[in-house]
């Protein structure tokens, strides 16, 4: 099965997110940040990225761009959260135009995550 890494601010999310992919044959790695992922090699082998678009310590969308240039074929899924400054509708929309393959609105059923996934297929070689 492909690898996955999760990035997410809230640790119960990231937990829950993790076990159900790993339940379901994936191989998981998470990380807090973008800074985080960078920072450790938990990126280089993934396939699948899963990332929350308002992440602390690294610019929001950075995140995207960075990982579309270092490795084009990764599968990015975006989610968010209607925030007082920004509609989840809109954010997704740009993380998509800066390369997310697919975006979910927040709070997220774990089955939507999973169908996502599969629906995305084997990323593209990079």
């Amino acid at each position: 099965m492909p690898s996955i890494l999760v990035i997410e601010p809230d640790a119960s999310f990231r937990e829950i997110l993790a076990e159900t992919l790993a339940a379901n044959g994936y191989d998981v790695a998470c990380a807090i940040n973008g800074s985080a992922c960078f920072e450790s090699d938990a990126c280089r082998d993934c396939c699948f990225v899963i990332l929350d678009v308002f992440l602390p310590r690294r610019a929001d969308y950075d995140t995207i761009q960075a990982l579309k240039t270092t490795w084009p074929g990764v599968r990015i899924i975006a989610t968010s959260e209607s925030r007082a400054s920004c509609r989840a509708e809109v954010s997704l929309n740009l993380a998509s135009f800066l390369g997310a393959d697919a975006g979910l609105k927040k709070p997220l059923a774990v089955e939507k995550v999973l169908q996502t996934v599969k629906s995305l297929g084997s990323p593209a070689a990079a």
